[in-house]
């Protein structure tokens, strides 16, 4: 049995959080805790990262109690960060999945990473060319 913190992590421009599964017990020995990441998936883009490709956030054992704890540190792009969590016995045996939510609210959007007046354009207004902007986030800066 997995209880994975799933109450949402808000984050304000930290790149990184600590992800917790509470409480883990199985009838065989634990081989490992794992969580794999889902991004924020890019709009733009007609397909979904592939399973392959999304990162593994390897869970380590909280001395003393039934707990596991990971922290990934790439909390980069403003979205909302999925993290499944399984459990996986000796013999191969996952336990149901279970997710954690982690929102970040400040960084790059999935359109443009233009958002630091590093990177952003001005918009000339009545300019000769049209220009590509967009102002769809909340908050972006372009």
């Amino acid at each position: 049995m997995i209880l994975v913190n799933n109450i949402e992590q808000i984050l304000h421009g930290e790149k990184k959080a600590i992800i917790r599964a509470y409480n883990i017990s199985s009838n065989n020995v634990i081989e490992k805790v794992e969580g794999i990441i889902i991004l924020p998936e890019n709009p733009q883009n007609f397909f979904s990262t592939p399973l392959n490709e999304l990162p593994v956030l390897p869970f380590h054992s909280i001395s003393g109690t039934n707990d596991y704890s990971a922290i990934y540190q790439n909390f980069l792009t403003i979205g909302n960060y999925k993290i499944v969590v399984q459990a996986i016995d000796i013999f191969g045996n996952k336990s149901n999945p279970l997710t954690a939510t982690v929102i970040q609210t400040i960084g790059p959007d999935v359109f443009e990473h233009d958002d630091t007046i590093d990177f952003a354009k001005p918009v000339i207004l009545n300019a000769k060319n049209a220009q590509p902007h967009t102002f769809h986030d909340y908050g972006d800066e372009d």
